[in-house]
């Protein structure tokens, strides 16, 4: 009797064994599997509430703004080519320097310009501007005196919306030696996506 119970001891603890290999440790394996599942879950909804917390400190900021700073910022950067305003606001600091304007023109895709900086890297600091940012060209000739054309420099210098000069050619418009052409070659912003 005592070798019968020595083989059932035997057995069962050889049953054991194999119940433990082939039963508890597979779901075991998934028990862990789930805990790694369950870490990662939370390291991501971490993530989502420092977004959100991110995104509320960032919405706090910008209702501080005031509508004067939005507006100038519009008037800075407009939120589309606005051609209009552009041709008004050039025509108006030609005629305050003292010259005539005698043509604008517009890039032919100023409705569809091209990105300031569409090579850069997306995922960088430096290309976000390049994201919402996009210019177009325009050029205009004027006469007048070169006194004159230092008033208008200055003036699109200090004039709130962003204006590159990138050619000036100078032409003599008369026999006077003091009345001179300007022709001169310029590229402007506005925001791709409109931001305020």
């Amino acid at each position: 009797m005592s070798a019968l119970k020595t083989i059932i001891t035997l057995l069962l603890v050889v049953s054991g064994v194999l119940e433990i290999q082939y039963l508890v440790r597979p779901e075991w394996d998934i028990v862990n599997q789930r805990k790694a599942d369950l870490a990662i879950v939370q390291q991501t909804l971490d993530q989502t509430k420092d977004l959100g917390r991110r995104y509320d400190e960032l919405d706090a900021r910008y209702q501080q703004i005031s509508p004067n700073d939005i507006a100038r910022i519009t008037d800075f950067l407009p939120p589309k080519p606005d051609i209009g305003d552009l041709l008004i606001d050039v025509d108006t600091l030609v005629a305050n320097a003292g010259l005539k304007l005698d043509s604008i023109s517009f890039d032919e895709g100023a409705g569809k310009v091209n990105a300031v900086s569409a090579s850069a890297p997306p995922a960088t600091e430096a290309n976000a501007a390049g994201e919402l940012i996009e210019s177009f060209g325009f050029s205009f000739k004027t006469s007048g005196n070169y006194e004159a054309f230092q008033k208008l420099l200055a003036s699109l210098e200090n004039n709130l919306r962003l204006v590159d000069i990138t050619k000036v050619t100078l032409g003599i418009g008369s026999e006077d030696s003091d009345h001179y052409q300007f022709n001169v070659e310029a590229k402007t912003y506005y925001q791709k996506k409109n931001v305020f």
